[in-house]
């Protein structure tokens, strides 16, 4: 199994968060992952819905402004 695979699992977490972030993408090349092919499947499985690509213990794509709808109900 790839290291993209879990953005194809398709489960609650991935298509109905406000907001994906798929985190520590520094490590994508030492498990043979693919941040292109993961940002494709992203994008795809949540109907464009937004996705934050991050490496947080660098501060990388975690000070990005995003506006988000509030929640209903």
């Amino acid at each position: 199994m790839s290291a993209s695979a879990p953005s194809r699992k398709g489960g609650p977490g991935i298509t109905q968060s406000d907001l994906l972030v798929i985190n520590k993408t520094d490590f994508a090349p030492l498990v043979s992952g693919d941040l292109s092919v993961m940002d494709r499947d992203a994008y795809a499985l949540r109907n464009g819905g937004p996705v934050v690509f991050a490496q947080a213990t660098h501060d990388a794509g975690v000070d990005d402004d995003y506006s988000l709808r509030p929640l209903s109900g």
